[in-house]
């Protein structure tokens, strides 16, 4: 586009070049804590989530006995907006 190239910097797709950082067992312990959930608890993220998604990941967890007891869901709607919707499904499940 005409720029010199010492003029250019190129900061790389925050989605996917960010580096992730290793929590210590502490950090876990504390994080899953402030989310309520007990320090053993195998967590789902379901992050990002569509329509529809939800309702899969409540299926999967209601319908598999040897997941309900440790583990717990977590969902990160990709669209704040929907969250009343999400509060009731999560209500008749």
């Amino acid at each position: 586009m005409g720029m010199p190239s010492d003029s250019v910097k190129t900061s790389g797709n925050i989605k996917f070049d960010n580096v992730a950082t290793a929590l210590s067992d502490e950090e876990k312990a504390e994080l899953k804590k402030s989310l309520g959930f007990e320090k053993d608890s195998l967590v789902l993220l379901g992050s990002s989530t569509w329509e529809g998604e939800e309702a899969m990941l409540l299926k999967l967890l209601k319908h598999n006995k040897d997941l309900q007891d440790n583990w717990r869901l977590l969902i990160v709607p990709r669209h704040a907006e929907r969250r009343y919707r999400l509060v009731k499904l999560l209500g008749t499940s």
